[in-house]
């Protein structure tokens, strides 16, 4: 979470005032120290307390003394019914401001010295936000979670000279733990309102991330830590962009400025600036004291810097009601940032460098920004996403892409309209400019008919909307032309405003050949016109304001249409209205000539010869399927990713899951430390050591017994079980034991090596039955044994008869030959504790990923049993394809123009044209 001080930089084990933000401790028998996460914060630091009476362990930081100032951070504890004490303080006992966390509540100190609740009850193992607010004049505010629950308040005491301290206590002698992480300053480079309640991977809808991005700000109201602010507030949006600084201009003199808390010499600049009328002056000005050093201006239609008394054009011309992205990078003495020469800046617009231009006025640094729009009319100025490199979670461009949230309600496709501006066209001339989709338009009712792009319909963001109102028996059409397509399919997402008595339609050409109308018919009914009469294709389907998927498929081999309604198939094989020619060639959509005051809504229009699009794209939102290459998404890490639509978890190659995965005891050859082993025996110069890796798998355990009276075995004790499921991965050079006991009665006893190939990794899997349950299709006291997939012993009988087992041995015998055995992620079946209580479950230690964060992330895992489903690869003389065979059912895909027929039976391949000749037929074999 980033803060001024979120500990990310900080090792986990750091303890005392080895952390950066701990100046003094006094901690008895208790402890402070940087733990690994806690609550899903990660790099948090932990004070533990004492039991010892009046031994109250307690940690001081030290702050640059002020009278006014903003402290966020969060804090939580393991239980809330013991007492903790936050106090900020001038040195030498001047309480300022005191909270207190006791008897499941949490407390403030008033001017009194009465202890007030804030929040009851608080709860365990909870983290909550805290922002405290003091003023010059005394007063105090208090935040928790976002809300103001004390408000405007006196202090406890007066200042003097200014809060110049914090310390903590925990004074609840108790052995229990008080958590704060992500400690945020008004005063530290970058911070801004909130800032430490969003990760660096939080999505907020609208949210460009930079320093000041305002997301926690209230709407109508000045930002907070914003100076001089004049009729300048908080916008809720502007051109899709979510909580903006917005300056007025009615007759009025709107400024608003930041201090930056520190002298900057050089450095770089990046926001949004934009204006509804950019005939009128609208300005940023960076400031040295009283002194304007650089001065940019959206003016006369015209992006200026001001010099010399001059305005200077940079860009021309500009447009209103546009956001325009600006990067100043400036330097103010010899330091040659970016290159540049004393007093002068560069500066970027939309990715377009100018410059350098000289300063305004010479400095020797810069200390505020400063907005304000100051012509005569009435029109508003807007700002955002102000970042600084100075800010230390600052990176180059980091504000100009939206967070991922942005994405939200967005459905990938040809025309997705997600790049378009939210505006309405009463002009042909200005519709087509409106969407790339748009190549012609016709508005029969002038006026009366529009073209825009929405911002929201029925969830989706960014649509495209006809609207014919006022008159009757005017329409709006628009049309999307392409080259000719033979078998083309079309996908997009279809509504209307009202489906009382209202008619749309959406129709495909080849020239002047209609082939295919669809329409919204009889109020709710998605039908096709045969040339005679409108037939259904699936009834009650559209209501007001709903989009409908529809999938058109034209075949002009067979001139007809297949038509799926929200991935149903609703018709097959239906004549085209006329014989093509050339090939489809354009779409359209068009409101009903006898119907008015109604709106059509069009979306995500995906065309099957778009090269960057696949088909089913559009069907989900944000989706990414084909044309998403996550180029802009920063993960570094290895590994396969796994979700539906989240990127949140990431997994490691080659680490196997299990009961027992060695994964945190790499380098162990004690065996008193790896939790697996319950006893061991060590003969000789036998070895017995976790490893970091062996062929394919990660962190596995090794034993190395030496010819030739020298042995090593290691035995695993558990509860007493009737029947279950053990299993487990193994490599090995010679003889491995596997066998199983009840007390000193040997239940079975397995050489792993009878059944595999030496020094290959095997998956196996053992059931056994000792009772009369019908375990795995079991009968008493039998066992089934398979590796890797494939059954190697069916209904083996036991050594002894007995009612359960409590004792497995692993590992070698005496023997003539030196034996080298490597045994990874052996999961049990009764297993519901391990892993922090994800617990194993039969299959988990198949994948050869690591699919904790998987299970951590909330994901199911299903069908990854060995012998389900298979990979091949098939050849013939004019193809390669990649398949996935599911050997339980026979399937036929569709593979570019051919389809794939699978006969299990035959064990063949069938590659087939479309009207089901024979093409090739290939003996494969799959692996």
């Amino acid at each position: 979470y980033n803060s001024t001080y979120s500990f990310e930089d900080e090792d986990i084990g750091t303890s005392g005032t080895d952390i950066d933000f701990v100046d003094s401790t006094m901690l008895y028998d208790g402890a402070c120290e940087i733990v690994s996460d806690w609550q899903g914060h990660k790099k948090v630091l932990r004070l533990q307390d004492d039991v010892t009476v009046a031994e109250d362990p307690q940690i001081y930081h030290s702050i640059t003394q002020a009278t006014s100032g903003t402290h966020e951070f969060w804090i939580g504890t393991t239980d809330v019914t013991k007492s903790y004490k936050f106090s900020y303080e001038e040195i030498g006992g001047n309480n300022i401001i005191a909270l207190l966390i006791q008897s499941s509540k949490l407390y403030w100190i008033d001017d009194g010295d009465v202890w007030n609740i804030i929040v009851i009850p608080m709860l365990n193992d909870i983290l909550y936000h805290i922002k405290v607010v003091w003023r010059v004049d005394n007063t105090m505010d208090l935040y928790v979670n976002g809300d103001l629950l004390v408000d405007n308040q006196p202090t406890n005491n007066n200042m003097v000279g200014g809060i110049e301290r914090l310390y903590i206590r925990a004074q609840g002698d108790s052995t229990e733990y008080l958590y704060l992480d992500a400690y945020d300053e008004s005063s530290s480079p970058g911070y801004s309102n909130g800032r430490n309640r969003l990760t660096e991977n939080d999505d907020l809808l609208g949210h460009y991330p930079a320093s000041h991005s305002f997301p926690f700000d209230d709407v109508g109201e000045a930002p907070e830590g914003w100076d001089s602010a004049a009729y300048t507030v908080i916008g809720s949006a502007w051109q899709e962009h979510r909580k903006v600084l917005k300056l007025t201009r009615d007759g009025s003199n709107p400024i608003i400025e930041r201090d930056f808390y520190t002298d900057i010499t050089s450095g770089t600049i990046e926001l949004y600036m934009g204006s509804d009328d950019v005939t009128q002056l609208s300005h940023l000005r960076l400031y040295d004291g009283a002194s304007s050093v650089i001065q940019i201006n959206l003016y006369d239609d015209k992006l200026q810097y001001r010099y010399d008394g001059a305005y200077n054009p940079i860009l021309d011309p500009i447009l209103d009601n546009k956001w325009y992205h600006i990067k100043l990078d400036f330097e103010t003495g010899a330091g040659l940032y970016k290159g540049l020469a004393a007093d002068t800046f560069y500066i970027t617009i939309d990715g377009t460098q100018y410059g350098p231009y000289p300063f305004n006025n010479v400095a020797p640094h810069v200390d505020k920004i400063y907005f304000t729009c100051n012509s005569g009319a009435v029109y508003n100025y807007y700002v955002d996403a102000i970042d600084y490199s100075w800010d230390p979670y600052y990176s180059v461009g980091r504000n100009i892409n939206p967070t991922v949230a942005n994405m939200l309600g967005q459905y990938p496709a040809t025309y997705s309209f997600e790049s378009d501006l939210v505006q309405t066209s009463g002009t042909v001339s200005g519709i087509i400019g409106i969407s790339d989709y748009i190549d012609h338009a016709v508005l029969s009712g002038g006026a009366y008919s529009t073209v825009s792009i929405a911002q929201e319909i029925d969830g989706h963001r960014k649509v495209l909307e006809l609207t014919n109102y006022g008159t009757a028996d005017k329409y709006v059409t628009v049309y999307n032309y392409f080259e000719n397509q033979m078998n083309p399919t079309f996908e997009f997402w279809w509504g209307v405003s009202s489906i009382v008595g209202k008619v749309s339609y959406i129709g495909f050409y080849d020239g002047v050949n209609q082939l295919v109308q669809l329409g919204v018919i009889d109020n709710d009914d998605l039908e096709y016109d045969d040339g005679v009469a409108w037939q259904e294709i699936k009834a009650n389907v559209f209501a007001a304001g709903v989009l409908v998927h529809v999938k058109l498929v034209i075949n002009l081999n067979t001139s007809s249409f297949d038509c799926y309604v929200n991935g149903e198939l609703g018709v097959v094989g239906i004549p085209l209205l006329n014989d093509f020619v050339d090939g489809v060639d354009s779409m359209y959509v068009l409101t009903h000539p006898g119907d008015r005051d109604y709106s059509v809504y069009l979306d995500a229009v995906g065309n099957s010869f778009d090269d960057n699009y696949l088909l089913g794209d559009d069907y989900h939102y944000n989706n990414f399927l084909g044309s998403e290459t996550f180029e802009n998404y920063n993960q570094t890490y290895p590994g396969n990713y796994y979700g539906t639509e989240s990127f949140d978890y990431y997994t490691e190659d080659e680490v196997y899951y299990g009961t027992y995965d060695f994964r945190d005891e790499v380098g162990e050859t004690d065996y008193n430390n790896i939790d697996f082993i319950d006893y061991a025996l060590v003969e000789g110069a036998c070895t017995l050591e976790v490893i970091a890796a062996e062929t394919d798998h990660k962190y596995v355990l090794e034993l190395d017994s030496t010819p030739p009276a020298d042995r090593v075995y290691i035995r695993n004790d558990y509860s007493d079980l009737e029947s279950g499921t053990i299993e487990f991965w193994s490599k090995e050079s010679g003889f491995n034991r596997n066998s199983a006991y009840h007390g000193g009665i040997q239940v079975w006893n397995i050489n792993m090596q009878d059944y595999s190939v030496a020094n290959t990794w095997n998956h196996w899997r053992l059931t056994f039955e000792s009772g009369a349950g019908g375990y795995d299709g079991l009968v008493a006291d039998t066992y089934n044994l398979y590796m890797n997939g494939a059954i190697q012993v069916a209904g083996g009988a036991f050594a002894n008869p007995i009612d359960h087992i409590d004792i497995i041995y692993w590992g070698a015998a005496l023997s003539d030959a030196a034996t080298l055995i490597h045994f990874d992620a052996i999961g049990y079946s009764w297993d519901t504790t391990s892993h922090g209580g994800l617990g194993y479950t039969v299959d988990y230690n198949i994948l050869s990923q690591d699919i904790e964060p998987i299970l951590q992330g909330g994901y199911e895992i299903d069908n990854i049993q060995i012998g389900d489903s298979l990979e091949g690869l098939v050849r013939s003389s004019t193809i390669w394809a990649l398949i996935w065979l599911n050997q339980s059912e026979r399937i036929k895909k569709e593979l570019y123009d051919w389809d794939v027929a699978f006969d299990d039976d035959a064990g063949d391949i069938a590659l087939m044209t479309a009207n089901g000749s024979s093409l090739v037929t290939s003996s494969v074999i799959v692996t």
